[in-house]
């Protein structure tokens, strides 16, 4: 029976793909290449995210690979992720919505005694979903004219990933992976003027990313219940073929094609987590420096990305005879971001909170689920401030499929 839910899922997996960097994102993906994407579940999204050095057996993370050692049985992951935002400047209020697939990770345990683990994925690595309205005058040669642009994004970034894990010593683990990055951004801008005699405009972009990246993690137990983890990620460069197309009401449109080559920063990561009596607390740090990063900058500029979490959880504990809230593990954290932008001059940075619990189901499955609460930007200088709220859930189901051995 696992091995026909294995099957039925795999085929829930391709066709996921698909949907993976079709929504979500922010007004801020107008720039760069969107809103990124660090880490994957709600079992470390209640936990704000922090997921470097805290390896839970039933949940899959496809941050630092070297947790995957801790992983026991073949398991396979997935969920859903709902995002709603309230959107303002100092004159309008927009409410937005959308949802999409969380991603699907595979997990199969070889050796149990090694902790040997391979691992393969998709999820979103970011994702652009903006629609921005900006009134526009004109006044030249004596005629006066009112209008609009609208400046309009979609898609993202997604990824792929194979690698592996194993625990060569008994205070340490070690994981890599490669992956590759695929999809494509598309993006508008429309000008339409008020009145007789005018001609509509519009000017689209379509972006197809393609690169190749590996992932190196670190994994320590220095001593009982101390964890300390690393990794990091490398994209030498990203490939951006690009279609650019301006399109009138009485010209015939224009097409240019190109293809640029941007290098791209690394990534890295650190974090600890402790376990005491029923409680664990863990924190991460996440750096990139996008300052040499010449990809759509367009009116901001960039800089150093960072992200900084804490969390904290009440873990569950064993037992049949456990009643469930005793089982389960309840968790909940807070982080900051200093996005890789400002614009007009002013930083955007991102807070929030979490909180969330991941319950035991029959056997091996768990069900994991969290809501994250946050604020990022400003109205000054015309800008735009954005309350979010996500709800993630997550569904994992594991089995023991390959049998330990014994060992002379």
């Amino acid at each position: 029976m696992m091995r026909k839910s294995f099957k039925y899922i795999l085929s829930v997996f391709i066709i996921s793909t698909i949907m993976l960097n079709a929504q979500g994102g922010s007004n801020y993906s107008a720039f760069g290449i969107g809103e990124l994407h660090h880490g994957i579940g709600a079992a470390y999204d209640a936990l704000a995210g922090t997921s470097i050095a805290v390896p839970f057996d039933g949940a899959i993370s496809n941050g630092n690979p070297a947790q995957w050692s801790f992983l026991k049985t073949t398991r396979l992951q997935t969920g859903y992720r709902f995002n709603q935002q309230r959107v303002e400047n100092d004159k309008n209020i927009l409410w937005q919505n959308n949802g999409k697939i969380d991603g699907m990770l595979i997990n199969f345990c070889l050796d149990t005694a090694l902790a040997a683990n391979i691992n393969l994925g998709f999820s979103a690595y970011s994702s652009v979903n903006y629609l921005i309205a900006l009134p526009i005058t004109i006044d030249e040669c004596g005629i006066k004219k009112t209008g609009k642009t609208i400046y309009q994004g979609q898609g993202g970034i997604s990824q792929a990933w194979l690698g592996a894990a194993v625990k060569p010593l008994k205070w340490a683990s070690i994981g890599a992976s490669v992956f590759t990055l695929f999809g494509n951004i598309e993006k508008s801008a429309a000008t339409i003027l008020y009145g007789r005699n005018s001609v509509p405009s519009r000017t689209y972009m379509r972006d197809v990313y393609s690169s190749l990246g590996f992932r190196f993690g670190l994994l320590l137990e220095p001593t009982h219940n101390l964890f300390l983890g690393a990794y990091t990620e490398i994209n030498p460069t990203l490939t951006a073929d690009r279609e650019l197309v301006f399109q009138s009401a009485y010209a015939k449109d224009s097409t240019i094609t190109s293809t640029n080559i941007f290098d791209y920063p690394s990534l890295f990561g650190f974090g600890f987590s402790y376990s005491f009596n029923k409680f664990m607390i863990a924190a991460d740090y996440i750096q990139r420096d996008y300052t040499n990063f010449t990809y759509n900058n367009g009116n901001a500029r960039f800089r150093k990305y960072s992200n900084i979490s804490f969390g904290f959880a009440r873990l569950g504990q064993f037992g049949y005879k456990k009643t469930f809230l005793d089982r389960a593990t309840l968790m909940l954290g807070a982080g900051y971001k200093q996005k890789y932008l400002s614009v007009q001059g002013t930083p955007i940075d991102e807070y929030y909170g979490s909180f969330g619990i991941s319950a035991p189901l029959i056997g091996f499955a768990r069900l994991d689920a969290a809501i994250t609460l946050g604020v990022r930007g400003t109205i000054d200088k015309g800008l735009i401030r954005e309350n979010f709220g996500r709800l993630t859930i997550s569904l994992s189901i594991g089995d023991i499929w390959f049998q330990p051995y014994k060992r002379y």
